[in-house]
């Protein structure tokens, strides 16, 4: 108990087998379940944390089971970083561009080993995330920061992918 409320303890260990959400009050402490939020005036970037050892079907079933969970909370609250309104909506947000990124890296799976793999994939996933190409509008050194957690995102996806065909 803490500030006389109670903090509800979620497993949404997709992310990582550890990972856990929590609700308390109104707030959704989400952790990296739904994804990286840096925050930008006039935009949003968003991308999914999905490092090595990721699991697309567990993900997904999390961020569904707080969507179904009827939690009533008012803001989802991002480890990395910032707050947003709509929870629901941010979170269907997570679970669409999730799909997306599956989709896009699925379709270059076969060039995994070639030297360009995470720029072809980085240039994809920008064109047709829009939420994910707003990393252009990031600052240099956020920018580069980012690209390196983007690529063990997309290597996360990718493991993900080749242990689903073996």
């Amino acid at each position: 108990e803490l500030a006389n409320g109670k903090i509800k303890v979620i497993d949404t260990s997709g992310h990582a087998p550890h990972h856990q959400s929590y609700l308390f009050d109104k707030y959704l402490l989400i952790g990296e379940a739904a994804g990286v939020n840096i925050p930008l005036r006039g935009k949003t970037y968003i991308r999914p944390a999905t490092p090595p050892v990721f699991n697309y079907e567990v993900s997904k079933s999390n961020i569904q089971k707080l969507l179904d969970g009827d939690l009533g909370a008012k803001k989802i609250c991002y480890a990395h970083y910032g707050m947003k309104d709509d929870v629901d909506s941010m979170l269907n947000v997570a679970k669409d561009q999730l799909a997306k990124w599956v989709q896009v890296i699925s379709e270059f799976i076969d060039s995994k080993n070639e030297p360009d793999y995470f720029e072809k994939v980085k240039s994809e996933l920008k064109r047709k995330d829009a939420y994910f190409a707003n990393i252009d509008y990031l600052d240099k050194n956020k920018r580069e920061n980012e690209f390196f957690f983007v690529n063990n995102s997309i290597r996360g996806i990718t493991d993900y992918l080749e242990k689903k065909k073996s």
